[in-house]
């Protein structure tokens, strides 16, 4: 990695840049900025995260993909 990418100032427009460089399946419309970036939290009061099944994430995407190659095929139902 390039040093100075992996240097983040609380320049939203530098984010903004380094966002637009960030390949994606689909294009966004906005763009999120980290308001409470490097805050560190008490150790005693954090939440541990929840196990994440392997290759959950990617089939969600690939569904994400179908979906739109082929919208006729979305069903009407809940």
């Amino acid at each position: 990695l390039d040093s100075d990418m992996c240097y983040f100032s609380h320049d939203p427009s530098l984010y903004a840049q380094m966002a637009s460089c960030t390949h994606s399946v689909y294009k966004f419309q906005k763009l999120a900025f980290p308001d409470m970036y490097g805050v560190k939290g008490s150790s005693i009061f954090m939440e541990t995260l929840l196990p994440r099944k392997f290759g959950v994430q990617r089939a969600k995407i690939f569904e994400d993909i179908d979906r739109m190659i082929n919208p006729d095929g979305l069903l009407d139902e809940v």
